[in-house]
């Protein structure tokens, strides 16, 4: 819907938004509410994170490929952890973003036909 659309700062709303979403609540587990400042470098962190994932599940026999799906996870996990504020700050604590990679691969697997779709 166009009010999905809007709400998730332009993200795909059958892609991009389920990670953003994902990602928003992990950081509220943490006790983090999203603040305006963290908004943009957590929107390009969602988009850069679907295209490193849209990427490797095209890959035939991925989900089959326990090798492939640790190289992805680890990409997730260090893209995450490249994501500064404008002051130069980590937006996440490094100690969560294993658990963050494995929710996203889980999110990834689980919308894997929409994420293999050519867009």
């Amino acid at each position: 819907t166009a009010g999905r659309t809007e709400a998730t700062g332009g993200l795909d709303p059958s892609t991009e938004a389920p990670f953003h979403d994902l990602i928003v609540q992990e950081l509220a587990g943490h006790g983090h509410q999203v603040a305006a400042e963290q908004a943009g470098p957590l929107r390009a962190a969602t988009i850069d994170v679907v295209y490193l994932v849209r990427a490797d599940v095209r890959l035939v026999g991925f989900w089959d490929n326990a090798h492939k799906r640790e190289q992805l996870r680890r990409k997730i996990i260090h893209r995450l952890d490249e994501t500064r504020l404008e002051d130069g700050s980590d937006l996440f604590q490094y100690q969560w973003l294993s658990s963050l990679a494995d929710r996203i691969m889980e999110l990834a697997k689980a919308n894997r036909a929409k994420l293999a779709a050519v867009p």
